[in-house]
């Protein structure tokens, strides 16, 4: 295992403290699930980037909202310098019938 300092220096994160991230993020009204959260020390505070999934049915300002709870509840118990949320729509079944793909094409 190795020291705290050598996992910094290795741009290492803590699996325990992935864990009790993941965990904090759950607690929060709205969020339906984390996909992943990835982190990594810049000095003796964390940046966080995680993606969440909330209801498919949720406005712009209601997915907002809960993204900054996310933050402000991480922020309150850790030294959490920036998180990076990205969200995910949670599948439905009106989506399940549309395809997803983009038909771009350049001009």
């Amino acid at each position: 295992m190795l020291s705290a300092s050598a996992e910094k220096l290795s741009n290492g994160f803590n699996p325990q403290l992935r864990d009790q991230i993941m965990v904090k993020m759950l607690t929060v009204s709205g969020v339906l699930d984390v996909t992943f959260v990835d982190g990594r020390y810049s000095g003796n505070n964390i940046i966080i980037e995680t993606e969440i999934v909330l209801a498919s049915e949720d406005s712009l300002a209601k997915s907002y909202r809960i993204c900054k709870s996310v933050e402000q509840v991480l922020q309150v118990s850790l030294p959490i310098l920036y998180c990076c949320i990205q969200v995910k729509p949670a599948p439905s079944a009106k989506m399940a019938n549309q395809s997803l793909a983009v038909n771009w094409q350049p001009r």
